[in-house]
This record gives structure tokens, C-alpha cells and sequence, in this order.
């Protein structure tokens, strides 16, 4: 598994359902096989150059966010399962 699980999962939902992903957003997480949000590495950095690079939005694994300080500038959304993931993006 990678850090793109849940991006490419996102990708296809938007294909299948013929509904953009929220322009400026981004998505990242890991993918278990029971559909969890797996936490990644380096959450901080990944989250300072996704601000400079313009979006504002971002889901990310609610394990992440545990001992994150929340910079100003984004939104960051918490999700423990795929379902809920795509609740938040459609």
C-alpha cells in the first residue's frame, strides 16, 4: 500500500459517479483491506507544500491528526474508512 491508495480510490469514485473532485482539495491516505484510512508519514511537510502550492482542503487519516498542529491556511478533514471519504468528497 501507498500513500496514493486513497487518491486513486477517489480518482475512480469521481469517474464512476461523473462528479469532479472539490477543486483545490487534496486527498491522501493509505488503504487497508478492510477499507480503514491508514496514517502516513510526514504529514506536517506534506501538508506545508500542499499550502504553498494553493489548495485549502485536504483529507488525510483521523490518525494523523491526533498530534498535528493544524497550520492556518487549509482544512484538514479527518476520516477513518473509505466510506467516509468519499461522504466528504461527494
Amino acid at each position: 500500500m501507498s500513500l496514493v491508495d486513497l487518491a486513486i480510490a477517489s480518482g475512480i469514485a469521481s469517474a464512476f459517479l461523473d462528479r469532479p473532485i472539490p477543486s483545490r482539495s487534496v486527498v491522501m491516505g493509505e488503504i487497508g483491506l478492510t477499507g480503514e484510512i491508514r496514517a502516513i508519514s510526514h504529514l506536517e511537510t506534506r501538508v506545508s507544500e500542499i499550502i504553498k502550492m494553493g489548495f485549502n482542503r485536504c483529507i488525510v487519516p483521523q490518525s494523523n491528526l491526533k498530534r498535528m498542529i493544524i497550520p492556518e491556511g487549509i482544512t484538514l478533514i479527518g476520516v477513518k474508512t473509505l466510506g467516509e471519504a468519499m461522504e466528504y468528497l461527494f
